[in-house]
């Protein structure tokens, strides 16, 4: 276990990044429109969406994953960040086609 870590470690923060962007997404698509004259409280309170939150956290998460992930000597970064960018990028495409019904 001790000898994939890095690697687990890896697609955790991976994962960890594609489902905080599809939460970002589907928070941005359930808050509501606000008048023009809507006071500072009420404008942070509607975009404070549950699935906001929890995605700033996986976001949070995906960081300290990644970093733990560079520390093994032998996870090159320039391997690293293309592994995390292009797995994320067929994760949220294929979410986004599915789920949110966005044409590719």
């Amino acid at each position: 276990m001790r000898r994939f870590l890095p690697e687990i470690l890896l697609g955790s923060a991976l994962v960890l990044n594609a489902t905080a962007n599809i939460l970002m997404k589907y928070s941005a698509l359930r808050t509501r429109e606000l008048p023009a004259d809507a006071g500072m409280v009420e404008k942070m309170v509607t975009r404070l969406h549950p699935a906001f939150v929890v995605g700033l956290v996986l976001f949070a998460l995906n960081v300290f994953a990644y970093q733990a992930a560079l520390r093994a000597p032998r996870m090159k970064l320039s391997i690293a960040y293309p592994v995390m960018v292009s797995g994320g990028y067929i994760i949220i495409l294929a979410v986004s086609w599915f789920l949110f019904r966005e044409r590719l």
